[in-house]
This record gives C-alpha cells, structure tokens and sequence, in this order.
C-alpha cells in the first residue's frame, strides 16, 4: 500500500473515532441534564387544615333514587343457531322495541 493511502485511512479512522466520542458525550451531558430537572408537577406540602372551598357547599337532601328497572315484553325465544354457509344472523332474531 502506498504511504498516502495509509495515511487517508488513519484520517478516517480518527474522524470516525472523534464523532463516536463526541457523539458520547452528548448523550452522556443530555442524560445528566434530564435528572436536574424539576419534576413536572411537584406535590403540594401537607398541610393539618382542612381545605377551604369557594362558595357554598351543600349536601344532597335525600339519596339519589335507583333508576327503574326496564320492562321486558313478550315470550323469552331460544337464539336460532347459525347454518354453515350463511353470511347473516336469521331473520327471526329479536330486534329491540323502538320506543
């Protein structure tokens, strides 16, 4: 090999090797700089007094009643089972009522 080709690829092995270690050091810097960071929503101090609320602050009267139950019509039906073959449910599926 010729002296200038020698000297061409040491060139490039040290360029390499000086990207590689700034490239390093820059992760390494980027790293320590995340752990100085204050965390984003620091927790407020515990304090013994209650919390005061603006405005006033009433309690419901009663408790809120139970949503009735819905009224089902008609006879129970056993669901139709599928036939090989066939894309759609059958047609005598129970459809909902429309209120």
């Amino acid at each position: 090999m010729s002296d200038d080709k020698i000297k061409r690829r040491r060139f490039l092995a040290d360029l390499l090797f000086a990207g590689g270690a700034l490239t390093a050091a820059a992760l390494l810097a980027q790293a320590g700089e995340a752990e100085k960071k204050p965390s984003p929503s620091p927790s407020p101090p515990k304090t013994s007094c209650p919390p005061q609320l603006d405005g006033d602050v009433a309690m419901p009267a009663s408790p809120t009643p139970k949503p009735p139950e819905p009224a089902l019509g008609g006879k129970p039906m056993a669901p139709q089972p599928m036939l090989r073959g066939e894309p759609m449910p059958p047609k005598n599926v129970i459809q909902p009522k429309q209120p």
